[in-house]
């Protein structure tokens, strides 16, 4: 699981030269990005030895052929993922690479993920992309064969949304509105944030810039609609695209292909499932009844879907439990203080909120507010007309489930009267008081973030704000380094082959260990490192990057030791 970025691009539609000219203006945005970006360095240091470190100069074999930059991460927060790379002449890299076009056919059922690494790693299509917007399958059919062509994925890696998720976004936004037609943006970000880049981008630009054709609806139902001789594989595809909300989609799909065509797309989608109460399910039938506002138009749809199955029909008594289970027989003034604990966020999302968010979602808690809301009235008539034998049966769920409902409602309602009023139990007074104590951290943190904010720009602020965010944060830093440089002596007294006498014999075993560690240091702080004149101080470094740390906690912290200079003579005092 991951949080990923791609661009594809047709290059039998650019030429190299316009790659160029394009691939200047991303060094362009990477030096403009408000947080520093980093590369690895890998630095040799005689002997066949190696340093790595952290530089802010990206690019690598400037002037030559293989001229290319490569980005992981910002040196703000250090936060890393994968690597990110990008070649001034990358299609010369890819001569004779991409393979010919196939002249057999491929449909959605067939695996087409499927890539052959070039002399640099980069990721060559050998069929079509299922997840390029240049991918055609074949099961309705095309106009064009050019939209089934190959093409190439500069990346589809993994910035686990980390603050450089934004620079790398801003780079493809770049090369989308080079390339309009022949490049495709795809990936996990949403409308949101390639507004908020493109917001920052045309801050230092006066040209005005497209928003990726996936966060356009007309333009992208534009060129899909171009590909294909009925509408339904244009549906298919564009609901595998879109960055619209689900809501939306349906609504402008059903303007522009009509109803009938999309739920037939919809119905498709999830035949596959044994039962109407699946999770997957759920969020199909649950956006249309979002949209239209109408159990009839619903019981339709579920008919439609029924007609589509082999076995396991969806049950109406199966669909009715999870109506009541989602509180469409609520009212939405009872639902409105239950809001209050699923707050909206606009920050980038990390995989582990992705996790999270999905068990929760499969145990059965919904990702959005309590929203929609049909009279239980409407429910019963609809249920009533489909099926009146079951009537008995209906009226038990219902009649159950609003029982449960106003239950569960209570006694969330008497959760947030707690939280509002400090109404707590005795035995959850402690509890309650490090809740409070923890909520006013944050939000003293937050406010300090606003402040820091004001020194930017205001077209910076959102990309500053969530490097921000994912700053380190120590509680007592001071003490950490001191307790680490404790540790550090006791090691060096009891292992006194870690003790030299000169300093030339220390640094170079700091060289040595630095190296089998895979520490990874700023450049100016391995530049300091190398000029310390203090024989002490740099035999404690050396037995603290010698020992073996335990997980990744530890590691880290052995590089905050070093990386903030400022507590050096803490970390040799130990105090």
């Amino acid at each position: 699981m991951g949080i990923c970025l791609s661009f594809y691009a047709n290059f039998q539609n650019i030429m190299p030269q316009a790659w160029e000219a394009a691939y200047q203006e991303t060094l362009f945005w990477l030096e403009k990005f408000p947080a520093p970006l980093m590369r690895l360095d890998r630095i040799p240091l005689g002997e066949k030895k190696l340093r790595y470190s952290w530089t802010s100069q990206l690019v690598k074999e400037k002037g030559k052929p293989h001229e290319h930059w490569d980005l992981w991460g910002d040196l703000h927060t250090r936060h890393t993922a994968e690597n990110f790379t990008l070649y001034r002449k990358m299609i010369e890299r890819l001569e004779g690479k991409l393979p010919k076009k196939k002249k057999s056919k491929k449909n959605d059922e067939e695996d087409d993920d499927e890539y052959g690494d070039g002399d640099s790693g980069e990721r060559v299509n050998k069929a079509f992309s299922p997840h390029s917007i240049f991918y055609v399958s074949e099961k309705y059919g095309y106009h064009n064969p050019e939209f089934g062509i190959d093409v190439f994925d500069a990346w589809g890696r993994k910035t686990q949304g980390e603050p450089y998720h934004l620079a790398i976004l801003a780079v493809c936004i770049c090369l989308e509105n080079h390339f309009e037609g022949s490049g495709y943006v795809g990936g996990d970000f949403d409308l949101h944030q390639a507004q908020e880049v493109i917001k920052w981008m045309e801050g230092h630009t006066k040209k005005e810039l497209k928003l990726p054709i996936c966060c356009d609806q007309a333009r992208l139902w534009k060129q899909l609609a171009k590909a294909y001789t009925n509408p339904y594989g244009a549906i298919k595809r564009y609901l595998e695209l879109s960055k619209a909300e689900r809501e939306d989609n349906y609504k402008f799909l059903a303007e522009v292909a009509g109803r009938q065509a999309l739920f037939e797309v919809l119905a498709d989608s999830i035949k596959t499932f044994t039962a109407v109460n699946q999770y997957g399910a759920i969020d199909v039938w649950l956006g249309v009844l979002s949209v239209w506002q109408d159990v009839d138009v619903l019981l339709d749809f579920i008919s439609l879907a029924n007609s589509r199955k082999e076995k396991d029909l969806f049950l109406w008594s199966d669909l009715l439990e999870s109506l009541c289970s989602e509180y469409v027989t609520v009212n939405p003034l009872l639902k409105e203080r239950a809001n209050f604990l699923h707050p909206d966020t606009e920050d980038l999302p990390s995989v582990e909120g992705m996790l999270m968010q999905a068990i929760f979602a499969m145990g059965g808690s919904r990702r959005k507010k309590l929203q929609l809301y049909i009279p239980k009235n409407e429910i019963w008539e609809a249920f009533m007309a489909k099926n009146p034998k079951e009537a008995a049966k209906y009226q038990k769920i219902l009649d159950k489930a609003e029982v449960a409902n106003a239950k569960e409602l209570e006694k969330m309602n008497k959760k947030i009267d707690e939280i509002e009023n400090g109404l707590i139990a005795q035995q959850e007074k402690e509890e309650d008081e490090q809740t409070k104590a923890k909520e006013q951290r944050r939000k003293a943190y937050h406010e300090s973030i606003d402040l820091r904010l004001l020194a930017y720009p205001e077209t910076d602020r959102y990309i500053m704000r969530q490097v921000l965010l994912q700053e380190p944060r120590f509680a007592d830093l001071a003490g950490s380094i001191a307790a680490m440089g404790r540790q550090a002596r006791n090691f060096l007294e009891a292992h006194k082959k870690f003790q030299f006498d000169n300093l030339a014999d220390s640094l170079q075993s700091i060289k040595s260990y630095a190296e089998v560690a895979g520490l990874v240091l700023r450049e100016a702080t391995w530049q300091k490192i190398d000029s310390i004149q203090d024989l002490e101080l740099l035999n404690l470094f050396g037995v603290m990057i010698a020992w073996q740390m335990d997980g990744k906690k530890d590691s880290e912290w052995r590089e905050y030791c070093l990386e903030f200079t400022e507590y050096w003579e803490v970390f040799k005092q130990g105090k």
